[in-house]
């Protein structure tokens, strides 16, 4: 893959990254108004499409790189740990806990920013 076509494609891909974070930080926004199960739901698709992306990115990277020296990162762990502060911000809202769940909102924040720095 060309330099060139390969710096368009890192820029579509933090383009897409940074409306994922919009789309994120919106939907936490009008979680915290209404901190609903229905509003958790959207909250979480959000959050586990920007995951799917960037895990995508990472091992189209990897795969199109020839460099052997890439370090190595278990993505897989990331996501786990996504998933149970999901977990953990859909028991705040059934105990109407907004203090905790926006703790929780910045440690999902700060792994989707290890998505982002990963890739």
């Amino acid at each position: 893959m060309s330099q060139e076509k390969n710096s368009m494609l890192n820029d579509e891909f933090y383009s897409m990254m940074q409306m994922q974070r919009i789309k994120v930080d919106d939907e936490y926004k009008l979680l915290l108004q209404n901190p609903s199960s229905e509003q958790m739901q959207v909250y979480q698709a959000i959050i586990k499409d920007f995951v799917t992306l960037a895990v995508r990115q990472f091992y189209i990277v990897v795969t199109n790189s020839v460099k052997e020296d890439l370090p190595q990162y278990n993505l897989y762990d990331y996501a786990n740990k996504v998933d149970d502060l999901l977990l953990n911000i859909n028991q705040c809202i059934e105990n109407e806990d907004t203090v905790s769940l926006s703790q929780y909102h910045e440690q999902i924040n700060e792994l989707l920013n290890k998505f982002v720095y990963i890739n």
